[in-house]
């Protein structure tokens, strides 16, 4: 999750955060569950001061969900995701092409449930979006969440552009392992990166 602001736009990118409830045999350390709750509120605190979310993919460490669970999420029935996308614009990844079985009703349910607060929901793959006169937020095509054809299925890359400086927020895309995620971020050219998942695996 990171926050960005520009002159003209606020923009909480991916709010979400989560555990793994079982990694090699093994459930979260008592210090895992201290940083997720952290965390979480952090992420509530600034959404609450921003005018746009992004949700580059439906994986609850980039989204929040709208229901009670206190072992991966740590989210309170409604509450959370309320806090979180009421009356935003939340610009999302299209939970309807280029996505997953498990993603394409992780989408289905957040509309119905978290994004239902939201002042506005928007699909965003390879869209532009402009903010006043000098901020511009780009979304590329749906990447690979790793490797080429990878079976954990696409994400959004985002590019923010203001006053002749751009910000990329490229989450999952692990290195990039794509060769077209690789392009697309050389084609762009960010002053500042932020890539999630290098392939340390």
């Amino acid at each position: 999750c990171t926050y960005v602001e520009t002159p003209d736009v606020k923009i909480l990118l991916d709010a979400g955060v989560s555990l793994c409830p079982n990694r090699f045999r093994l459930p979260p350390h008592p210090k895992e569950f201290e940083a997720i709750d952290t965390c979480r509120r952090k992420i509530v605190e600034t959404a609450e001061k921003v005018e746009v979310v992004t949700l580059s993919h439906y994986h609850f460490d980039h989204h929040t969900p709208s229901f009670e669970d206190w072992l991966s999420n740590w989210t309170a029935l409604t509450e959370t995701a309320r806090r979180i996308y009421e009356g935003k614009a939340v610009l999302m990844k299209n939970p309807k092409e280029k996505i997953n079985y498990s993603q394409r009703r992780r989408g289905w349910i957040f509309q119905k449930t978290g994004g239902r607060y939201a002042k506005k929901l928007e699909i965003a793959d390879g869209k532009t979006f402009i903010y006043r006169k000098d901020t511009v937020v780009k979304f590329s095509e749906p990447v690979f969440h790793g490797q080429e054809n990878s079976t954990l299925g696409w994400v959004l890359m985002t590019t923010i552009e203001c006053q002749g400086e751009k910000f990329m927020f490229a989450p999952d895309v692990q290195g990039p392992m794509s060769k077209r995620s690789l392009e697309l971020i050389m084609t762009e050219k960010p002053n500042s990166l932020i890539i999630g998942g290098p392939p340390l695996y």
